[in-house]
C-alpha cells in the first residue's frame, strides 16, 4: 500500500507543470510560424587576373637596398596602376661566391595588361637580373566573390518579404512578417545525387577551367576572364501574433 500511495503522490506531482503549462498557452498569445527554404543564385565575373612574377637575380656590384628598388621598379613597368605585393624573399650564395636573390610578387593585375606581361617581363630583365611570369589566375578576387554574395543576401531578404506579404494576402486577417533568417553555407544549392557519366562529365569540365585559369610562363596572353556562379540558400520562419493576452 505504501509503494502505491507514493506512485499517486508522484503522478499528482507531474500533473501539476502541466497544468501550469496548459494555463500558460490559455493566458499567453500563440504564434503560428511558416518555414520554408529559400534560395537564389548569381554570377561574378573579374576583369582581373592575380599574377605572380617571379625574380632571380645575381648580386654583383649591386647593393642589397639598389637591388629592392630594382625590384620594386621592375614591377612597377609590368602593371603601374597594379598593388604589388612581395610574397617570398630569399637568398642564397653560389658556388662562385655571389649572392642569389629569389623574390616572388603578386598582385592583381588588369585584363589589359595581362596579354603583354611575358613580353614586358622579358624587356625589364638584363643579365644577371631575371622576371618571369610564374603563374596567372584568372578568377574572381575574394572582394567580387564577397561582393556578389552581399548581392544574393539582399536577394533573400527581398524573398522572404514577398512571401510574407504572399501569405497575408492568401489569408484574410492575417499578419505574417519575417522572424527569422538563417543563412545556409554557400558555395552550393545542396547536395544533389548526380549519374556517374554526367558527374565525370562535368568534373573534367571543371578541371579544365582550373587549367585554363591557372597558368605559367609565355601563356598568359591565352588566358580570358571567366565567371563564377555562386548560390545561396536560407531557411526563414516567417510567424505572427495569435490571439489577445486573456
Amino acid at each position: 500500500m505504501k509503494t502505491v500511495g507514493f506512485a499517486t503522490l508522484f503522478a499528482v506531482g507531474l500533473m501539476v507543470p502541466a497544468l501550469a503549462q496548459a494555463e500558460d498557452r490559455d493566458f499567453f498569445p500563440t504564434e503560428d510560424q511558416v518555414v520554408l527554404n529559400l534560395q537564389t543564385e548569381g554570377w561574378v565575373t573579374t576583369e582581373t587576373a592575380e599574377v605572380g612574377i617571379q625574380f632571380n637575380v645575381v648580386q654583383q656590384k649591386e647593393s642589397a637596398g639598389a637591388i629592392r628598388q630594382e625590384i620594386l621598379d621592375k614591377l612597377k613597368k609590368l602593371a603601374a596602376d597594379a598593388n604589388w605585393h612581395v610574397t617570398s624573399s630569399r637568398q642564397s650564395k653560389d658556388q662562385t661566391g655571389l649572392n642569389r636573390w629569389y623574390v616572388s610578387a603578386q598582385a592583381r593585375v588588369a585584363e589589359k595588361h595581362v596579354a603583354s606581361l611575358q613580353d614586358v617581363a622579358e624587356e625589364v630583365s638584363r643579365p644577371g637580373f631575371k622576371a618571369s611570369v610564374s603563374y596567372v589566375n584568372f578568377t574572381p578576387s575574394f572582394e567580387e566573390r564577397e561582393a556578389l554574395m552581399g548581392e544574393l543576401r539582399t536577394n533573400i531578404y527581398k524573398l522572404a518579404s514577398e512571401e510574407a506579404a504572399r501569405l497575408n494576402k492568401a489569408f484574410d486577417g492575417a499578419k505574417y512578417r519575417v522572424r527569422m533568417v538563417d543563412f545556409l553555407p554557400a558555395g552550393s544549392p545542396g547536395p544533389r545525387l548526380m549519374a556517374q557519366p554526367r558527374a565525370k562529365a562535368m568534373m573534367a569540365e571543371m578541371s579544365g577551367a582550373a587549367d585554363q585559369s591557372y597558368s605559367g610562363g609565355g601563356e598568359s596572353g591565352a588566358q580570358m576572364p571567366i565567371s563564377q556562379k555562386r548560390y545561396l540558400s536560407a531557411t526563414v520562419v516567417l510567424g505572427q501574433e495569435g490571439g489577445d493576452v486573456k
